[in-house]
């Protein structure tokens, strides 16, 4: 292990709503030298919202037009062919909403990636959306050094895209997630699930919600000094 805490490379994958001048980046880089790739992703959390506006006036339109056809001699058979176009394109909506999301993991994947490559870093650390990211690095084979996750949204994130949930990573690889028992934006319970499941992933459960604020510079530097340890 290096002398100086200052030469260890710590590649932060940030959240969906944070970015790479977040909290927690600037606790790490008061110990570490910390990289931070951008995603681009505040957009998607601001949209979400936008999204369902938008499905609903959808409906509402769909729903004055199949009334009005009713009203004026179309005709209940009428009514009943706009209720059908309507559930259809909601559902094609949602595959093309889900198809997007899987174009957006893929890039994201893709420029954390190029990170790893250029950055070498000696440990990744994942933050909630960026904790997604990390875990899928190391299923497709991108990332196999140490990885501290907090509060990881993998579940939340492939069950939204609707990507497999079979989570695979090789032996050698250490992990430790952090996550707070009074989460309400990702349950407690996919941690838990990802600790059960694998024997080198540690969990530490902490009293604190999905911000974790609690979470101090030394809490940050001591874990990320024990997963160098476990691994040398």
């Amino acid at each position: 292990m290096t002398t100086s805490t200052k030469d260890i490379r710590v590649l932060y994958m940030h959240g969906l709503e944070s970015g790479i001048n977040g909290v927690k980046v600037q606790k790490l880089k008061k110990s570490f030298n910390v990289h931070a790739v951008d995603m681009n992703i505040r957009w998607l959390a601001s949209r979400q919202a936008y999204g369902w506006a938008l499905v609903t006036v959808y409906v509402v339109v769909v729903s004055i037009f199949a009334w009005r056809l009713a009203t004026f001699g179309g005709g209940w058979l009428a009514v009943v062919a706009a209720v059908l176009f309507l559930a259809g394109s909601i559902v094609l909506l949602e595959q093309l909403l889900r198809k997007l999301l899987r174009i957006f993991l893929n890039a994201a994947v893709s420029r954390q990636a190029d990170a790893i490559a250029s950055f070498k870093p000696d440990v990744v650390v994942g933050s909630s959306f960026g904790g997604a990211i990390a875990m899928l690095c190391i299923d497709r084979g991108l990332w196999h050094g140490p990885t501290l996750l907090l509060a990881p949204a993998f579940h939340k994130v492939c069950n939204l895209a609707r990507m497999p949930l079979n989570f695979t990573m090789p032996p050698s690889v250490r992990m430790h997630i952090v996550h707070g028992t009074k989460d309400n934006t990702v349950p407690i319970d996919d941690s838990r699930l990802i600790a059960n499941a694998l024997r080198q992933v540690t969990l530490e459960e902490i009293n604190d919600d999905h911000r974790l604020k609690s979470t101090t510079e030394g809490s940050l530097k001591r874990n990320v000094l024990s997963l160098l340890q476990r691994t040398s």
